[in-house]
């Protein structure tokens, strides 16, 4: 007893289908180096080409605030799209960097979030101070300027400090300048 049977499938495409197919840092740690980019590739799985596509790439600790509107996605295809993130200066820590793509009127959207951990950097000396330097008594020397030569990559406070001359009295003012002054 076997009986006959016929199935109908109905397949169709959806009319209005992007994603974000990948999102990727050029990058995703980095110590000591800038810039990373970023590249955000949009795939357009539906059956007409979408007008008015906007992205957008923010992290509020990086400063990152990144926005293109009114981009085309053909169907049938993928866009990329980069993003430079400057690194410079910025403290060391993890940002996750949100991506945002909206369309079709802004009704439809799609969003990922990508991490990118900055390491934190050394200070870097830019330069030996001069030597010997001499101070006669009763006065005093603040010629030095010690911001001139260090610096810290990821913008972080640096403390000074100094050694020996057990006859000097050594200020680190707030200005960056340094007072050495001979004690009597």
């Amino acid at each position: 007893r076997y009986s006959n049977y016929t199935y109908y499938l109905n397949v169709t495409k959806i009319t209005d289908d992007l994603i974000i197919e990948n999102v990727n840092l050029s990058k995703n740690n980095v110590k000591c180096e800038s810039p990373v980019i970023l590249t955000v590739n949009i795939t357009n799985k539906g059956v007409i080409d979408q007008t008015g596509v906007n992205v957008s790439v923010s992290n509020s600790g990086l400063n990152l605030n990144d926005y293109n509107d009114g981009l085309t996605v053909v169907k049938d295809s993928t866009s990329s799209l980069q993003y430079t993130i400057d690194t410079t200066n910025k403290a060391a820590g993890t940002y996750n960097i949100n991506v945002l793509m909206k369309y079709y009127s802004n009704t439809l959207s799609d969003s990922i979030v990508v991490p990118l951990t900055i390491e934190n950097c050394e200070p870097t000396k830019l330069s030996d101070i001069a030597s010997p330097i001499t101070v006669d008594e009763d006065s005093y020397y603040d010629s030095i300027n010690i911001t001139e030569h260090f610096e810290d990559y990821n913008n972080n406070t640096l403390t000074y400090g100094y050694e020996g001359g057990n006859n000097l009295t050594v200020l680190f003012l707030g200005n960056g300048l340094v007072n050495i002054t001979p004690n009597a």
